[in-house]
Formats: structure tokens, C-alpha cells, sequence
């Protein structure tokens, strides 16, 4: 089919790719729990999905975007001593106890998916250590 040809005239690959309703729901489900976060902080939610995108998809009456991407783990990662990684389980550094390093770079390894909700539990698990700290 010629309308599937690339600027040289090559055949390029067609790929039809779809999200079953299960990871559509996930999508909801994740989008609900932000709106609530964002009222609990009281901040303005920004979020926008242009439909002209071509990852704009609707579900349950509601828009959302789907995009690949690759997340950089482990570049401070965590572990079980000072000789294997960069911070305990706490977040913690090892050659500093007064500081926390936070973010994706901690998780030793990744799945499949977005590695967002992971790294927020082990925000918020810092977070819960900073404060015992600081009362300590």
C-alpha cells in the first residue's frame, strides 16, 4: 500500500496497537487518585490531554494519553549495605546520615511499567523516616 511507504519510497512497518480495558481502567483509576492528591494539597490541577494527540484515547467518558517512555533506574540505588548501594531502605545515604536521596534512582531494578507510583510509596516512606528523625 503506497500510503504506507516512507520519505524514500520504502515500505515502513504498520503497527496496530491497542489498550485492553483492564490497563484503560488503571489509567482511570490512576487520574482519580492524582485529582484527590492534588485536593488534598489544595493545588490547581493543570493536566490537559489534547485529543488531537495520537495517544488520546477515551474511557468511561473521560480522555487520557498513553506514551512509552524509559525511566533511568538505580543511578543511586538502594540496598543492604554501604558496599552494594548508595542508600538503605530508609532513603537514607550510607556516608550521610543527614541526607536522603529520593526519586527512581533508588529502585535496583524495574518492571514492565511506569515506575511513578513505586517511587512516590518510597517518597512518602522518606518522608515518614525524615519526620522520625527530625522528632528523634
Amino acid at each position: 500500500d503506497p500510503a504506507y511507504k516512507d520519505q524514500i519510497g520504502n515500505y515502513r512497518p504498520v503497527i496496530h496497537y491497542d489498550i485492553d480495558d483492564y490497563t484503560r481502567r488503571g489509567m482511570k483509576v490512576g487520574r482519580e487518585f492524582t485529582k484527590q492528591i492534588f485536593g488534598l494539597l489544595g493545588v490547581q490541577d493543570f493536566t490537559y490531554f489534547d485529543p488531537k494527540d495520537p495517544t488520546y484515547l477515551e474511557f468511561e467518558g473521560e480522555g487520557f494519553a498513553y506514551d512509552g517512555a524509559g525511566h533511568l533506574v538505580g543511578t543511586h540505588i538502594m540496598g543492604t549495605t554501604r558496599h552494594n548501594s548508595v542508600v538503605n531502605k530508609r532513603q537514607q545515604c550510607w556516608d550521610h546520615t543527614n541526607l536522603y536521596l529520593l526519586g527512581c534512582g533508588n529502585m535496583p531494578t524495574i518492571s514492565t511499567s511506569n515506575p511513578t507510583l513505586t517511587m512516590s510509596a518510597l517518597t512518602f516512606w522518606a518522608a515518614e523516616n525524615i519526620l522520625e528523625d527530625l522528632n528523634a
